[in-house]
Protein backbone atom coordinates (compact mmCIF):
# COMPACT_ATOMS: atom_id res chain seq x y z
CA UNK A 1 0.00 0.00 0.00
CA UNK A 2 1.37 3.63 -0.72
CA UNK A 3 1.82 6.02 1.66
CA UNK A 4 0.32 10.04 1.14
CA UNK A 5 0.59 12.82 2.85
CA UNK A 6 -0.89 15.83 2.80
CA UNK A 7 0.30 18.90 4.85
CA UNK A 8 -1.74 22.05 5.39
CA UNK A 9 -0.27 25.48 6.64
CA UNK A 10 -2.96 27.14 8.26
CA UNK A 11 -3.75 30.27 10.28
CA UNK A 12 -6.99 32.13 11.44
CA UNK A 13 -8.86 30.83 8.90
CA UNK A 14 -10.96 27.54 10.72
CA UNK A 15 -13.96 28.05 8.03
CA UNK A 16 -11.42 27.80 5.08
CA UNK A 17 -9.83 24.81 6.43
CA UNK A 18 -12.70 22.96 7.13
CA UNK A 19 -14.00 22.91 3.77
CA UNK A 20 -10.68 21.91 2.72
CA UNK A 21 -10.32 18.95 4.82
CA UNK A 22 -13.94 18.20 4.22
CA UNK A 23 -13.76 17.87 0.35
CA UNK A 24 -10.28 16.37 0.85
CA UNK A 25 -12.13 13.45 2.97
CA UNK A 26 -15.02 13.31 0.15
CA UNK A 27 -12.29 12.66 -2.51
CA UNK A 28 -9.42 10.94 -1.36
CA UNK A 29 -7.99 7.49 -2.74
CA UNK A 30 -9.01 4.83 0.15
CA UNK A 31 -6.79 2.54 -1.06
CA UNK A 32 -3.86 4.45 0.34
CA UNK A 33 -2.40 4.72 4.24
CA UNK A 34 -2.43 8.60 4.90
CA UNK A 35 -1.05 11.28 7.37
CA UNK A 36 -2.62 14.28 7.86
CA UNK A 37 -0.60 16.63 8.85
CA UNK A 38 -1.89 20.76 9.74
CA UNK A 39 0.93 23.20 11.21
CA UNK A 40 -1.25 26.06 13.26
CA UNK A 41 0.54 29.29 13.39
CA UNK A 42 -1.10 30.11 16.56
CA UNK A 43 -4.90 30.77 15.53
CA UNK A 44 -7.13 32.31 18.21
CA UNK A 45 -10.24 31.35 16.02
CA UNK A 46 -11.02 28.03 17.02
CA UNK A 47 -8.70 26.17 14.60
CA UNK A 48 -7.02 23.98 17.20
CA UNK A 49 -10.38 22.74 18.73
CA UNK A 50 -11.64 21.79 15.26
CA UNK A 51 -8.15 20.09 14.62
CA UNK A 52 -8.05 18.05 17.74
CA UNK A 53 -12.09 16.75 16.82
CA UNK A 54 -10.82 15.05 13.95
CA UNK A 55 -11.51 11.27 13.84
CA UNK A 56 -10.52 10.39 10.21
CA UNK A 57 -10.33 6.46 8.69
CA UNK A 58 -7.32 5.63 7.54
CA UNK A 59 -5.54 8.72 8.42
CA UNK A 60 -2.76 9.26 11.11
CA UNK A 61 -3.28 13.19 12.13
CA UNK A 62 -0.48 14.78 13.04
CA UNK A 63 -1.00 18.88 14.45
CA UNK A 64 2.32 21.28 14.64
CA UNK A 65 1.04 24.39 16.89
CA UNK A 66 3.52 26.84 15.94
CA UNK A 67 3.23 30.81 16.78
CA UNK A 68 3.91 33.20 14.05
CA UNK A 69 6.64 31.59 12.46
CA UNK A 70 5.31 32.56 8.72
CA UNK A 71 4.60 30.23 5.81
CA UNK A 72 8.21 29.61 5.04
CA UNK A 73 9.01 28.41 8.49
CA UNK A 74 5.42 26.58 9.11
CA UNK A 75 6.54 24.30 5.64
CA UNK A 76 9.92 23.88 7.31
CA UNK A 77 8.31 22.41 10.60
CA UNK A 78 6.37 20.14 8.34
CA UNK A 79 9.80 18.98 6.58
CA UNK A 80 10.95 18.20 10.22
CA UNK A 81 7.81 16.14 11.38
CA UNK A 82 8.25 13.93 7.43
CA UNK A 83 11.74 13.45 8.53
CA UNK A 84 10.46 10.04 10.57
CA UNK A 85 8.16 8.97 8.32
CA UNK A 86 7.90 6.29 5.94
CA UNK A 87 5.61 8.05 2.89
CA UNK A 88 5.84 7.75 -1.16
CA UNK A 89 4.59 11.33 -2.04
CA UNK A 90 3.19 14.51 -0.47
CA UNK A 91 0.49 17.56 -1.49
CA UNK A 92 1.44 20.63 0.09
CA UNK A 93 -1.40 22.77 0.29
CA UNK A 94 -2.86 26.10 1.54
CA UNK A 95 -5.98 25.81 3.73
CA UNK A 96 -7.79 27.43 0.96
CA UNK A 97 -7.83 25.00 -1.44
CA UNK A 98 -11.17 22.88 -2.20
CA UNK A 99 -11.00 19.39 -3.62
CA UNK A 100 -13.96 19.12 -6.47
CA UNK A 101 -14.23 15.49 -7.41
CA UNK A 102 -12.44 11.87 -7.18
CA UNK A 103 -9.04 11.01 -9.05
CA UNK A 104 -6.63 13.97 -7.72
CA UNK A 105 -4.46 12.20 -5.79
CA UNK A 106 -3.99 9.37 -8.07
CA UNK A 107 -3.51 11.84 -11.37
CA UNK A 108 -0.64 13.79 -9.49
CA UNK A 109 0.94 10.69 -7.89
CA UNK A 110 0.92 8.68 -11.37
CA UNK A 111 1.85 12.05 -13.25
CA UNK A 112 4.82 12.70 -11.06
CA UNK A 113 5.82 8.75 -11.66
CA UNK A 114 5.48 8.62 -15.63
CA UNK A 115 7.54 12.06 -16.42
CA UNK A 116 9.60 12.09 -13.48
CA UNK A 117 8.28 15.78 -12.58
CA UNK A 118 7.74 15.15 -9.07
CA UNK A 119 7.36 18.77 -7.97
CA UNK A 120 4.26 19.31 -9.76
CA UNK A 121 2.28 22.93 -9.15
CA UNK A 122 -1.05 23.43 -9.04
CA UNK A 123 -1.97 26.86 -11.49
CA UNK A 124 -5.45 28.25 -10.76
CA UNK A 125 -6.43 29.05 -14.21
CA UNK A 126 -8.76 31.74 -12.10
CA UNK A 127 -6.30 33.02 -10.77
CA UNK A 128 -4.04 36.25 -11.46
CA UNK A 129 -4.67 35.27 -14.89
CA UNK A 130 -2.78 38.47 -16.52
CA UNK A 131 0.27 36.42 -15.28
CA UNK A 132 0.04 33.57 -17.77
CA UNK A 133 1.91 32.88 -20.34
CA UNK A 134 0.35 33.51 -23.90
CA UNK A 135 0.40 30.19 -24.92
CA UNK A 136 0.54 27.21 -22.20
CA UNK A 137 3.65 25.14 -22.56
CA UNK A 138 2.95 21.46 -23.04
CA UNK A 139 4.83 18.35 -22.66
CA UNK A 140 2.88 15.13 -22.89
CA UNK A 141 0.43 15.19 -19.78
CA UNK A 142 2.12 18.03 -18.85
CA UNK A 143 1.28 21.97 -19.17
CA UNK A 144 3.26 24.95 -18.04
CA UNK A 145 0.59 27.96 -17.26
CA UNK A 146 2.83 30.74 -15.76
CA UNK A 147 6.48 31.57 -15.72
CA UNK A 148 8.67 30.39 -12.80
CA UNK A 149 8.57 33.63 -11.12
CA UNK A 150 5.03 33.75 -11.18
CA UNK A 151 4.45 30.12 -9.74
CA UNK A 152 1.67 29.40 -7.07
CA UNK A 153 2.13 28.23 -3.88
CA UNK A 154 -1.11 27.08 -2.58
CA UNK A 155 -0.87 23.17 -3.92
CA UNK A 156 2.22 21.49 -4.91
CA UNK A 157 3.82 18.11 -4.64
CA UNK A 158 7.03 16.35 -3.78
CA UNK A 159 8.99 12.89 -2.96
CA UNK A 160 11.24 12.13 -0.45
CA UNK A 161 13.82 12.47 -3.04
CA UNK A 162 13.35 15.98 -3.95
CA UNK A 163 13.78 16.74 -0.20
CA UNK A 164 17.07 14.97 -0.44
CA UNK A 165 17.94 16.78 -3.31
CA UNK A 166 16.78 20.59 -2.60
CA UNK A 167 16.32 20.88 1.48
CA UNK A 168 13.79 23.32 2.69
CA UNK A 169 12.61 26.49 2.35
CA UNK A 170 15.07 29.53 2.56
CA UNK A 171 13.74 31.00 5.91
CA UNK A 172 17.38 33.15 6.00
CA UNK A 173 16.71 35.02 2.56
CA UNK A 174 12.72 35.02 2.45
CA UNK A 175 11.82 35.25 5.50
CA UNK A 176 8.11 35.24 7.01
CA UNK A 177 6.48 35.04 3.79
CA UNK A 178 6.91 35.95 -0.04
CA UNK A 179 8.33 33.95 -2.51
CA UNK A 180 10.15 31.40 -0.60
CA UNK A 181 7.88 28.85 -2.65
CA UNK A 182 9.01 30.21 -6.03
CA UNK A 183 12.75 30.17 -4.84
CA UNK A 184 11.64 26.15 -3.73
CA UNK A 185 10.05 25.52 -6.92
CA UNK A 186 12.93 27.05 -8.72
CA UNK A 187 15.88 24.94 -7.20
CA UNK A 188 13.75 21.96 -7.72
CA UNK A 189 13.71 22.50 -11.24
CA UNK A 190 17.25 22.85 -10.99
CA UNK A 191 17.27 19.08 -9.62
CA UNK A 192 15.28 17.98 -12.47
CA UNK A 193 11.62 17.77 -10.69
CA UNK A 194 9.96 20.71 -12.82
CA UNK A 195 10.44 23.17 -15.62
CA UNK A 196 12.86 26.08 -15.16
CA UNK A 197 10.82 28.43 -17.40
CA UNK A 198 7.19 27.13 -16.55
CA UNK A 199 6.29 25.02 -13.39
CA UNK A 200 4.56 22.04 -14.52
CA UNK A 201 0.83 21.10 -13.61
CA UNK A 202 -1.01 18.62 -15.14
CA UNK A 203 -3.72 18.42 -17.56
CA UNK A 204 -7.15 19.11 -16.17
CA UNK A 205 -6.52 19.76 -12.94
CA UNK A 206 -8.64 22.71 -12.71
CA UNK A 207 -11.39 19.80 -12.84
CA UNK A 208 -10.33 18.60 -9.65
CA UNK A 209 -9.20 21.63 -7.66
CA UNK A 210 -10.09 24.66 -6.99
CA UNK A 211 -8.35 27.47 -4.97
CA UNK A 212 -10.16 30.51 -5.93
CA UNK A 213 -12.51 32.50 -3.63
CA UNK A 214 -15.29 34.95 -4.19
CA UNK A 215 -14.86 36.37 -0.91
CA UNK A 216 -11.31 35.79 -0.14
CA UNK A 217 -10.00 36.31 3.29
CA UNK A 218 -6.06 37.46 3.63
CA UNK A 219 -4.71 36.63 6.94
CA UNK A 220 -3.16 40.32 6.29
CA UNK A 221 -4.52 43.24 4.53
CA UNK A 222 -3.54 42.72 0.65
CA UNK A 223 -2.65 46.70 0.40
CA UNK A 224 -0.41 46.01 3.18
CA UNK A 225 0.98 42.63 2.17
CA UNK A 226 1.67 43.86 -2.02
CA UNK A 227 3.59 47.17 -0.83
CA UNK A 228 5.77 44.47 1.46
CA UNK A 229 6.17 42.11 -1.21
CA UNK A 230 6.79 45.27 -3.87
CA UNK A 231 9.70 46.46 -1.81
CA UNK A 232 11.48 42.74 -1.10
CA UNK A 233 10.66 41.89 -4.74
CA UNK A 234 13.83 42.64 -6.49
CA UNK A 235 16.16 41.46 -3.77
CA UNK A 236 14.08 38.00 -3.69
CA UNK A 237 14.39 37.76 -7.15
CA UNK A 238 18.13 38.08 -8.07
CA UNK A 239 18.64 35.40 -5.15
CA UNK A 240 15.86 33.01 -6.83
CA UNK A 241 18.07 33.28 -9.86
CA UNK A 242 21.04 32.19 -8.81
CA UNK A 243 21.88 28.90 -10.97
CA UNK A 244 24.18 27.97 -8.35
CA UNK A 245 21.32 27.66 -5.53
CA UNK A 246 19.90 23.88 -5.75
CA UNK A 247 20.12 22.57 -1.85
CA UNK A 248 19.20 24.60 1.14
CA UNK A 249 19.69 22.67 4.72
CA UNK A 250 17.36 23.43 7.39
CA UNK A 251 17.69 26.13 9.57
CA UNK A 252 17.15 26.14 13.69
CA UNK A 253 13.52 28.20 13.99
CA UNK A 254 14.12 31.82 14.24
CA UNK A 255 10.81 32.68 17.17
CA UNK A 256 11.53 36.65 16.62
CA UNK A 257 11.03 36.03 12.42
CA UNK A 258 7.68 37.75 12.86
CA UNK A 259 9.24 40.69 14.90
CA UNK A 260 11.73 41.34 11.99
CA UNK A 261 8.81 40.65 9.61
CA UNK A 262 6.78 43.69 10.98
CA UNK A 263 10.31 45.82 10.71
CA UNK A 264 10.34 44.99 7.47
CA UNK A 265 6.93 45.79 6.91
CA UNK A 266 6.87 49.53 8.64
CA UNK A 267 9.87 50.19 6.59
CA UNK A 268 8.26 48.74 3.03
CA UNK A 269 5.04 51.07 4.12
CA UNK A 270 7.10 53.87 4.99
CA UNK A 271 8.59 54.15 1.27
CA UNK A 272 5.32 53.29 0.27
CA UNK A 273 3.47 56.45 1.69
CA UNK A 274 6.76 58.57 0.96
CA UNK A 275 6.83 57.51 -3.16
CA UNK A 276 3.06 56.90 -3.83
CA UNK A 277 0.37 59.78 -2.94
CA UNK A 278 -2.05 58.03 -4.20
CA UNK A 279 -1.87 54.61 -2.94
CA UNK A 280 -1.48 56.85 0.78
CA UNK A 281 -4.96 57.41 1.34
CA UNK A 282 -5.84 53.71 0.98
CA UNK A 283 -3.47 53.13 3.67
CA UNK A 284 -4.35 55.47 6.22
CA UNK A 285 -8.24 54.53 5.43
CA UNK A 286 -7.25 50.64 6.32
CA UNK A 287 -5.05 51.82 9.19
CA UNK A 288 -7.85 54.01 10.61
CA UNK A 289 -10.36 51.41 10.34
CA UNK A 290 -8.39 48.00 11.70
CA UNK A 291 -6.76 50.85 14.57
CA UNK A 292 -10.01 50.83 15.77
CA UNK A 293 -10.83 47.08 16.16
CA UNK A 294 -7.00 46.42 17.69
CA UNK A 295 -7.29 49.32 20.34
CA UNK A 296 -10.50 47.63 21.62
CA UNK A 297 -8.70 44.10 21.49
CA UNK A 298 -5.22 45.03 22.85
CA UNK A 299 -6.87 47.74 25.50
CA UNK A 300 -9.30 44.38 26.54
CA UNK A 301 -6.11 42.33 26.74
CA UNK A 302 -3.14 43.44 27.73
CA UNK A 303 -4.13 47.09 28.70
CA UNK A 304 -1.61 48.79 26.12
CA UNK A 305 -1.14 49.28 22.38
CA UNK A 306 1.58 47.17 20.24
CA UNK A 307 4.53 49.39 19.45
CA UNK A 308 4.35 48.50 15.45
CA UNK A 309 0.77 50.02 15.93
CA UNK A 310 1.79 53.41 17.11
CA UNK A 311 5.07 53.52 14.61
CA UNK A 312 2.46 52.84 12.08
CA UNK A 313 0.24 55.99 13.21
CA UNK A 314 3.15 58.24 13.35
CA UNK A 315 3.78 57.22 10.22
CA UNK A 316 0.34 58.03 9.02
CA UNK A 317 0.39 61.12 11.14
CA UNK A 318 -2.75 59.76 13.31
CA UNK A 319 -0.65 60.09 16.46
CA UNK A 320 1.82 62.91 17.30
Amino acid sequence: MKNFVIAITTYNRVEYLKKCIHTWVETKNNNVSWVLVVADDGSTDGTLDYLSSLNIENTTIVILQNNRLGVHQQMNTILSSLENTDYDFCFKVDDDITFLKPGWDKLYYETAQQTGSHHLIFCDENWCSEQFLEKPKTEKTLIGNVPMLHAHGFFYTFSPEVIKKVGSMDTQSFGFRGMGHVDFSMRCARAGYTNEDTPWDVLNSNQYISATKQDYKSVLPNSTTAAYDEFNRKRKEEIIQDKQRVFIPQKDIDPDIYIKFKGDLIKALSDKVTNFEVEKSELISWYENEFSTQKKWYSNRFDYLPNWYIKLGKIFKLFK
